[in-house]
């Protein structure tokens, strides 16, 4: 009998799983707020703002989107507009203006606009070649993987909060300030390879 129980709750719990995962791939959120009635199974969010139990399938609308007072029409156009990708609208500025002087201009074009061959000679440096050292080139592919395994965890932390909305500047700036951290070591190691 305790068997058949155990049996029927990992059966649940595995289709509550595919259930979940699968409308994280239809670009569902999963909430931090667990169902009223399965109290152990987190909600999910539509873009729509409808909240699914995966478990029981219970639906609700969230407040936001019941109280809008929109019609169906004006709803859609609503979500069709916030659906596109959103840009940024401001003009450039011009910071700061060089003078060029005419030597150099004329130098970087030909009299037919053309541009011109560079007259400058290339050195090609040799170096010389080193007693390769296999252990320690291990080490920095294994180091360069970590450094790329890191980054990628914090740039996904960091694109999970941009689209749940949470605005804390402080977690943020320490993300981003980990994040250059990274992409210096990760510059390091790869000129050391």
């Amino acid at each position: 009998m305790e068997k058949e129980v155990l049996m029927e709750d990992s059966t649940s719990s595995a289709s509550t799983s595919e259930d979940m995962a699968a409308l994280l791939l239809k670009g569902w959120a999963m909430m931090s707020e667990t169902c009223s009635t399965c109290r152990d199974v987190p909600l999910m969010r539509s873009r729509e703002g409808i909240l699914r139990c995966c478990r029981c399938q219970s639906e609700t609308q969230t407040k936001a989107s019941v109280g809008n007072g929109l019609s169906a029409a004006d709803q859609r156009r609503e979500e069709a507009v916030s659906s596109l990708p959103v840009g940024c609208n401001n003009k450039y500025h011009i910071v700061d203006e060089g003078g060029l002087e005419s030597s150099l201009v004329k130098g970087i074009h030909s009299n037919d606009g053309y541009k011109a061959a560079p007259k400058t000679d290339v050195e090609v440096r040799k170096t010389k070649p080193a007693k390769f050292d296999d252990r320690r080139y291990r080490q920095l592919c294994l180091l360069r993987l970590e450094l790329n395994l890191t980054l990628d965890r914090h740039t996904m932390v960091l694109h999970n909060r941009n689209e749940s909305g949470c605005e804390d500047i402080d977690k943020d700036g320490k993300l981003l300030d980990n994040i250059e951290k990274t992409l210096q070591l990760l510059d390091i190691v790869e000129r050391k390879i």
